[in-house]
């Protein structure tokens, strides 16, 4: 939320490259802090699975869930700083698109395939997840590094918000 904050008051005083630079820097500085937390997490994750899970089976289960989620806990963080950075800007059908298409056209079928047709049970759907986050981090990272985001913001704001803009039917003002 933060990020959607300073990037739509960044965006609305027009500095588009320092709204670039923060929100760059801080998807990186958020992937490294959580691979870091993901690493401590990987190696406790047994102490951890023992702790939430007193029956053995369950704790055994909840370990290896935990290993594909510490996999994935950086890509995800840092994706949903950029999310944030979109949705801030307007630019929120990009987020919408790459978290719908990465859940029904990737994740889920995918998950379906590797439990049931490969027969990998949990470890597949636990797989398909991580699969899915990591494609949805690459291709929000391609997004962001492109200009259509900065550009469908800034061009929805002016066209919005512009004293001359026609204002059909008289909705603005008011509650």
């Amino acid at each position: 939320m933060s990020m959607a904050i300073l990037g739509g008051h960044l965006l609305g005083g027009r500095q588009a490259s320092r709204l670039r630079k923060l929100g760059g820097g801080t998807a990186l500085v958020t992937f490294c802090v959580a691979a870091g937390c993901a690493v401590v997490l990987f190696g406790l994750r047994r102490d951890v699975a023992a702790l939430l899970a007193p029956r053995p089976e369950t704790a055994a289960a909840l370990t290896f869930f935990l290993g594909y989620s510490c996999l994935s806990l950086p890509v995800r963080c840092a994706g949903m700083i950029l999310h944030g950075v979109f949705s801030g800007t307007g630019a929120t059908r990009l987020s919408c698109m790459v978290s719908c298409l990465c859940m029904w056209a990737l994740y889920v079928p995918l998950a379906f395939l590797l439990a049931r047709g490969l027969e990998w049970g949990a470890a597949g759907v636990f797989c398909a997840m991580t699969l899915s986050h990591c494609a949805s981090f690459a291709w929000t990272v391609r997004l962001f590094k492109g200009k259509k985001w900065l550009e469908y913001g800034m061009r929805r704001r002016q066209n919005e918000y512009s004293p001359i803009s026609p204002d059909p039917g008289g909705k603005r003002g008011g509650c």
